[in-house]
């Protein structure tokens, strides 16, 4: 059969038809790019939406923690004379309460529904001074124990007015021993193990539990230089008890709660805090709360988060 198109032109429309095909391939190519680019986009936005979401509720937790903790706080400090802990939790539920409502207000402007509801507490007492004397108990000049047969301590903070002497410790006795050595040149912590460290610096704020002096933080509170644990009490497991050695070689203020009862500290150690009819004399052991569990729920079209939130303010790390 005779070639209806001469060899040169036929060449030439072969190129043609392989370019023409190479752009179609190119737009398919690109069409499909696009789709797999906007399908990758719109999963981002998505993800973007859950994430933004996510960061609130936890931010919401944050700062509810920090709000509840204030309130069992102020409600234990207000309770200085009370004899039972009942003060406090109508005092820290109906305070709840009064947030659940105001943030429930203010999240709902934003898209988000949010809920809080006191669970349950766990009860305990408040040991503290306030006068600015020395550290020692009531009618004794001696060594004395502050508490006993204490499995959690917290919000532990002393306010130094002045140094007398340089052999005041805070001790923590029970199945290990931890101290912590205060004065004039700084704060030294020891286990029984033999790990130690300390702080030199004039102190004037101890948080003993929160592992800070004068607001900074204090490596004879937190760990050792090779990383092992300091933090108040810690080795001592199970009950262990709480003393001043030396007390007389520190003036100043203090406040402690631990997880023990009023009931059950003064059944052991009733001579050493003042008498409950002289609020003004120290040292004072009062009802307090040392921990709440609080439900909180926080709602958006993307997120469903509930969850129970314990609050211990102060609590060691």
């Amino acid at each position: 059969m005779a070639d209806l198109i001469p060899g040169d032109d036929r060449r030439s429309d072969r190129a043609q038809l392989i370019l023409i095909t190479a752009f179609a391939l190119a737009a398919i190519f690109l069409g499909l790019a696009i789709i797999v680019n906007s399908a990758i986009f719109t999963e981002n936005l998505a993800t973007r939406s859950e994430n933004v979401d996510s960061t609130e509720a936890l931010e919401y937790r944050h700062s509810t923690t920090q709000v509840v903790g204030n309130v069992i706080g102020y409600a234990n400090k207000f309770n200085s004379t009370g004899s039972t802990p009942d003060p406090v939790w109508r005092n820290v539920s109906r305070s709840i309460g009064e947030l659940n409502d105001y943030t429930g207000i203010q999240q709902s402007q934003s898209g988000a529904a949010v809920a809080l509801e006191f669970d349950s507490t766990t009860n305990g007492s408040r040991i503290f001074q306030t006068d600015g004397t020395d550290f020692t108990a009531n009618g004794s000049s001696g060594d004395w124990t502050l508490a006993t047969d204490v499995e959690q301590t917290r919000a532990f903070e002393i306010n130094v007015s002045s140094f007398p002497g340089n052999d005041f410790a805070v001790v923590v006795n029970g199945t290990d021993e931890w101290r912590a050595e205060i004065d004039s040149s700084g704060v030294e912590v020891e286990r029984s193990n033999g790990a130690s460290e300390s702080c030199s610096v004039t102190p004037e704020i101890i948080d003993l539990t929160g592992g800070t002096v004068n607001g900074e933080s204090c490596p004879a509170l937190i760990d050792t230089t090779t990383g092992e644990p300091l933090h108040f009490g810690v080795g001592v497991i199970g009950d262990y008890a709480i003393e001043f050695e030396n007390p007389g070689d520190i003036d100043g203020d203090y406040s402690l709660v631990v997880d023990n009862s009023t009931s059950g500290l003064k059944a052991v150690n009733n001579d050493n805090y003042a008498d409950d009819s002289s609020p003004g004399d120290n040292p004072q052991v009062t009802p307090a709360m040392y921990s709440a569990v609080v439900e909180m729920q926080y709602q958006t079209p993307e997120l469903e988060y509930v969850t129970l939130v314990r609050v211990a303010p102060g609590e060691p790390r």
